[in-house]
């Protein structure tokens, strides 16, 4: 297995941030052993300010959504669903950081199989810059 990039790396670090931050609000929600999705979302949208809050992550989230699909069919992903669930299951604070991650090992892989083809397939000699003219 090929070593993490430094930026990858920091996707999942973000990414492991994006599930312990929300879900360490969990316990608190559940304290009183009430919690309900309806008043869940009654509670974000209850103040401009919540609200606010509420539709900014509303639309990023579709628009991640439509990202991530343009981008699983314009790249091999392997492992994507597990950013979609995430980003159902957590929220866009571990979907999107995550699938950052993937996107940026499929596209590592991609270049690295792309170089082995090259050579492999096609044997190919790299341009020293002399121009050759047919002469020997």
């Amino acid at each position: 297995m090929k070593r993490l990039s430094p930026i990858q790396v920091l996707f999942l670090v973000i990414s492991i941030i994006g599930i312990a931050a929300p879900y360490s609000q969990m316990p608190a929600m559940l304290a009183d052993g009430e919690y309900s999705l309806i008043e869940h979302f009654a509670a974000v949208y209850a103040t401009p300010e919540t609200a606010f809050f509420g539709w900014d992550l509303a639309v990023t989230g579709i628009a991640f959504l439509a990202f991530m699909l343009v981008e699983i069919r314009r790249n091999r992903i392997p492992f994507w669903w597990i950013s979609l669930l995430g980003t159902f299951m957590v929220g866009i604070s571990f979907g999107l950081p995550f699938f950052l991650f993937l996107r940026s090992r499929a596209a590592d892989s991609a270049v690295e199989n792309r170089n082995k083809g090259e050579v492999r397939n096609t044997g190919v000699v790299r341009n020293t810059g002399k121009a050759d003219n047919g002469r020997s």
